[in-house]
């Protein structure tokens, strides 16, 4: 789960938005067949994604930090 701190972070939308897409497109690569996407419920698909979101916000925290 996302803290507020994560949440907060101006790129956050962005960012989450790169997530989800990035989800998504790795079942599609993937070739993950309907059996499989069934048993994946969308609270799991949530927390996937979020923990993607946080892995790219943390990336882009130590980008801004190395700019600096």
């Amino acid at each position: 789960m996302l803290s507020d701190k994560q949440i907060s972070s101006p790129n956050f939308d962005r960012l989450a938005d790169v997530a989800t897409d990035a989800f998504f497109d790795m079942l599609k690569r993937a070739n993950v067949n309907h059996a499989f996407s069934c048993k994946l419920d969308e609270v799991t698909a949530n927390r996937l994604v979020d923990e993607l979101t946080a892995v790219l916000i943390r990336l882009d925290r130590r980008q801004q930090q190395e700019q600096n």
